[in-house]
Order: C-alpha cells, then sequence, then structure tokens
C-alpha cells in the first residue's frame, strides 16, 4: 500500500526496539535495520522510533500477526499505523508482512486490523503509557560512535493511559541537552531504579549503565519530565565522540 511503500524508515534496531526491551529486557537485539510504524498526528505522518503494540501482543498471546516472509528488515512482521485522533491514541491499520510477489517483486500486506481488534473501540491504546518519539527532518549528525543519528526535529508525546497530554517539540541540535536534562530527573524515579536492576541483571556493567539509559531515556520513560529548556550540556556520547576525535592524528 502507497503509505507503507513511502514511508520505509531509516532507524537503527537498537533504536526501534527500545521500548520494547524494557518491556523485554532478555529480548534478543537483531542489527538489521528495521522498518518503522507510522503515527499521524496533527495530519502529518511521522515514523516512530518505538514499538507499542509490542506490549499489546505480550500481554495478549495469540493476537500477533503470523511471521510470513524472511525479511530481516521486519522482525516483528507488521507495520502499524497508529493516529492521535481527538486526543486519543488509536490503531488505524496493522498491516502483515506477506513477503513479495514473485514475478513483480512488490512487497504484500494484508490489513489485518479487524482480525486482530474484532470491536473497533478496542483500537484505542487505554492500556498504553509512555512517550512516542517521533523524528524528522533530515540526518544532521551521528552520535554513540557514528550509530545513532540525531534529525532535524523531534516530537515527543506523552500518552497516559492512551490520551495524549502533553507534547515536546525539539530542534535536532539541541536533543542532547534536553535528553541530558530529562536524565537528571529519571534518575530521580523509582522506574529508573528498576530499569538499572533490569539491566545489571541483563549483563550490563554497573559502572556505565547510566550511559546506556541515558541515551535511551525518552525511550524508557513514561512521562515527559522538563518543563522548561535546558541549557545546553555535554551527554555522554558527546563526550565519547569528543575523545576519539582527540585521538586521531
Amino acid at each position: 500500500m502507497n503509505t507503507l511503500k513511502h514511508f520505509s524508515l531509516y532507524s537503527s534496531a537498537k533504536i526501534a526496539l527500545i521500548i520494547f526491551l524494557a518491556l523485554n529486557p532478555v529480548a534478543t537485539i537483531l542489527a538489521t535495520i528495521q522498518r518503522s510504524d507510522i503515527v499521524i498526528y496533527r495530519d502529518t505522518k511521522y515514523l516512530l522510533d518505538s514499538t507499542p503494540l509490542e506490549e499489546y501482543f505480550t500481554n495478549n498471546v495469540g493476537k500477533r500477526p503470523e511471521f510470513k516472509s524472511k525479511r530481516t528488515s521486519l522482525w516483528r512482521g507488521y507495520i502499524a499505523i497508529l493516529e492521535i485522533k481527538d486526543g486519543w491514541l488509536f490503531v488505524k491499520e496493522i498491516n502483515q508482512d506477506m513477503g513479495r510477489d514473485a514475478s513483480s517483486g512488490e512487497d504484500i500486506w494484508k490489513d489485518v486490523t479487524s482480525d486482530i481488534f474484532t470491536d473497533p473501540d478496542d483500537r484505542r491504546f487505554d492500556w498504553f503509557s509512555g512517550l512516542l518519539v517521533l523524528p524528522h527532518g533530515k540526518i544532521v549528525k551521528w552520535v554513540n560512535f557514528d550509530t545513532i543519528p540525531i534529525f532535524e526535529n523531534y516530537v515527543i508525546l506523552e500518552i497516559s493511559n492512551g490520551k495524549s497530554v502533553k507534547e515536546l517539540r525539539i530542534p535536532g541540535q539541541e536533543y542532547e541537552a534536553y535528553q541530558r536534562k530529562q536524565f537528571e530527573l529519571f534518575r530521580q524515579t523509582d522506574d529508573y531504579k528498576k530499569i538499572r536492576e533490569i539491566r545489571i541483571k541483563n549483563g550490563y556493567k554497573p559502572e556505565n549503565v547510566d550511559e546506556y539509559i541515558e541515551r535511551d531515556v525518552f525511550y524508557c520513560s513514561k512521562k515527559i519530565l522538563i518543563d522548561s529548556p535546558p541549557p545546553k550540556t555535554e551527554t555522554t556520547a558527546t563526550r565519547q565522540a569528543d575523545k576519539v576525535k582527540k585521538r586521531k592524528p
């Protein structure tokens, strides 16, 4: 379908899986670049850097679309189109990956929305609370040893029991400063303690686990904690990049 054809994303698997990993930290990280879900917000289509439907499928065994294709760029087997409508987050479409047509090579998608949500009223994300990160524009730079892109702009939405309650718009050049401030506040929460404990149990070293949580903080947090623009500060990622540059002749 056209919506999917024109929105095959750039998003590293590690970025795309962060929220899923926060919910299921023992999951295996796949190294292949993944196709994103799509969010329609204020009549604009954004690529989503997380997979919120995974929480639903984890808690509703048997609802996940069967993985038909063998493509490694779509480990979850579907692309969802979500929509913020009248202030609420809904599932608009769930398109199951059926592979490619043998003769034309075209992608084949099957709309399985009604199969999963037989009652249209169930399409509202009443069960979901967390942040949706919507990067858009060009990639302006790379951080974390050139593995994570920084985009021109970001929209971050806070969703509480399915309702959009707060919006944060961040220029790409200020993203890392906002990230650092969010992390400073996130460290004061119980969620931080839980995620830190889980990650250490799953092999992260205690002395550097905070570097990863800081990098992933908008995907780990359930609320926007920043009330005002933060001062520009260094992040762990930029400090590491600076060290590498200084070592180069």
